[in-house]
């Protein structure tokens, strides 16, 4: 059967036991249940045998007999379920926070060669069918065969005729599932590849919401939804029809066994190898037989539709950790030296063999039309990209040899288009440390939002809302760029910080870039104004992948 399941390279099964008692405690509990079960077609035999031979001085050690058992049942039968749905909880919680982890720190280069989308759908769609599909489906399988194991031994201690026959038919069974395995295998991983697209169709049209209104394609992108959700209902649709498919024939083989052991019981009886009490025992068995036979085929079946599913998740999970144990560095003493550094995209170089060197708390600005590399430059300083020629050293030392802390620690890279969470704007700026609200309000008076915050229910207490409908790009900006000066780090870069704001707000907050003491800052800006050009310390200019030094600035 392990050749049939396949699991190839993925792992998947281990988070299984993620919470070891709980799992051994289900492996032992497991049998106990499904002996009980099975007891049943004995308890039945027994009743029958009193009907037939027994006396009513009897019914009460019967009676409380009977009662026993169904409370031991009952009991067991909770147990079962308790630690199987336990079991589910943590496996499931815990591969999801695993996914996340590994997405969270992947290297930005492996991170954007997926889609969110596709992201989300992994973490929602696909990680509902490993819970449903091969999770729940493992350990359900294994009590089906463990039931199975105990209902065959009784079947054959009560004939092995009979016994024999069901192992007949169980084998045809497993290859009527077996013979599918592929087809079902492929149109589950089909209906995976559908939910991703549908997820990503929904992300973008509701993301388009203001676009969508503004150029009038509200029933143009409705239909695209429309067909994204025609496409996966109907994937769904095919892949449930072949599982629906295989069930049934593998229900029509059970009800072959069915009546084949009433048949051959009765020729055994007629012939006096078998009594009324062993019919009916057998009779009860073959249930026992036959439903973990369809549910075994059912299990087999179902699992395979997740088996591509469950290498994609395992593709993530192999992901390597973007923190690198490199050298410890908590401070900045010297420069940022930049020499000889090249960097293409695909095909297309960017710039070419460029050097410069920022220096400690000085001020410096790279200007150059869009598309010209300053901010792939900056993505290069951050370590957001990787080295292909040439070297980046911070007071001499390698950049791609410092651990991830420390390079997080000295450079921060202040994005044009910062992200808010749907979080307050005390938490949006302080991003989970520690810092006084009286420092984060002194920064937003300095950047220009004081009259904004105070405007607010709650001042900086005020949830940004999804989107940060009630903020204006310069606000967003602006609460950003207090966002990275919180920080405090030795080196700041920030990329067209000032793009969405007016001239007056523009000139104070460059102002307060300038003032800051030990600070080196790097500015990128495609048009930055003459008092700044002045008021730099020097001024780099990036064009048709050259970066040269501007003969301006103080």
């Amino acid at each position: 059967m392990c050749k049939y399941l396949s699991f190839r390279s993925n792992k998947l099964f281990t988070y299984l036991g993620y919470k070891k008692n709980l799992l051994v405690l289900y492996l032992l509990v497991n049998p106990i249940n499904s002996a009980l079960e099975v007891l049943l077609a004995y308890t039945t035999a027994i009743a029958i045998e009193y009907a037939i031979n027994g006396s009513l001085d009897q019914i009460g050690m019967y009676i409380a007999a009977f009662f026993v058992y169904v409370i031991v049942w009952f009991l067991f039968s909770l147990l079962h379920t308790y630690l199987r749905n336990k079991i589910l909880e943590h496996a499931v919680a815990h591969l999801k926070q695993d996914l996340m982890e590994r997405i969270l720190f992947s290297p930005p280069t492996v991170f954007h060669k997926t889609n969110t989308g596709t992201y989300l759908s992994h973490l929602t769609n696909d990680c509902e069918i490993i819970r449903n599909s091969y999770f729940f489906e493992l350990l359900r399988l294994y009590g089906q065969v463990v039931q199975l194991v105990i209902a065959l031994a009784a079947m054959f201690f009560i004939s092995w005729i009979i016994g024999a026959f069901v192992v007949f038919m169980a084998l045809v069974q497993v290859a009527i599932s077996t013979s599918f395995k592929k087809i079902i295998s492929h149109l589950g991983a089909l209906y995976s590849r559908q939910q991703q697209a549908y997820t990503q169709t929904c992300k973008e049209t509701l993301q388009s919401f203001q676009t969508a209104n503004l150029y009038d394609v509200r029933h143009e992108l409705s239909n695209l939804h429309a067909e994204a959700a025609q496409q996966t209902e109907h994937a769904r649709f095919r892949s449930k029809l072949m599982n629906s498919i295989v069930n049934e024939l593998s229900f029509s083989a059970g009800t072959v066994m069915y009546l084949g052991i009433f048949l051959i019981g009765a020729v055994l009886s007629l012939k006096g190898v078998l009594g009324v009490g062993a019919i009916i025992a057998a009779a009860q068995l073959m249930g026992h037989i036959a439903t973990p036979l369809t549910n075994i085929s059912t299990d087999i079946a179902e699992l395979q539709t997740s088996f591509e599913i469950a290498d994609h998740l395992q593709a993530i999970l192999d992901i390597p950790f973007q923190n690198q144990p490199g050298m410890a560095k908590d401070r900045f003493d010297s420069a940022l030296t930049v020499q000889n550094l090249s960097f293409h995209y695909n095909q297309k170089e960017i710039f070419h063999n460029i050097n410069c060197t920022f220096e400690k708390g000085k001020k410096y600005l790279i200007v150059g039309p869009s598309g010209s590399g300053k901010s792939t430059l900056l993505s290069l300083l951050t370590g957001q990209l990787p080295l292909q020629n040439g070297s980046i050293t911070l007071d001499g030392h390698p950049l791609n040899q410092l651990s991830t802390a420390a390079l997080h620690q000295l450079i921060l890279l202040s994005p044009q288009e910062p992200y808010l969470f749907d979080w307050t704007i005390a938490e949006n700026i302080r991003l989970f440390r520690p810092i006084a609200e009286e420092r984060i309000e002194t920064w937003l008076d300095q950047v220009g939002l004081c009259q904004k915050i105070r405007s607010l229910p709650n001042g900086i207490h005020t949830r940004f809302g999804e989107g940060g409908n009630e903020f204006s790009g310069g606000e967003k900006q602006r609460v950003g760029l207090v966002r990275a000066l919180a920080r405090n780090a030795p080196i700041l870069l920030l990329d067209e910080c000032t793009s969405h704001l007016d001239a007056v707000t523009a000139k104070r907050v460059e102002d307060l870039l300038l003032q800051l003491q030990d600070t080196t800052v790097i500015l990128v800006s495609h048009n930055p104004s003459h008092a700044l050009r002045h008021a730099v310390d020097k001024v780099f200019v990036m064009q048709n992948g050259v970066l040269t030094d501007e003969v301006v600035g103080k």
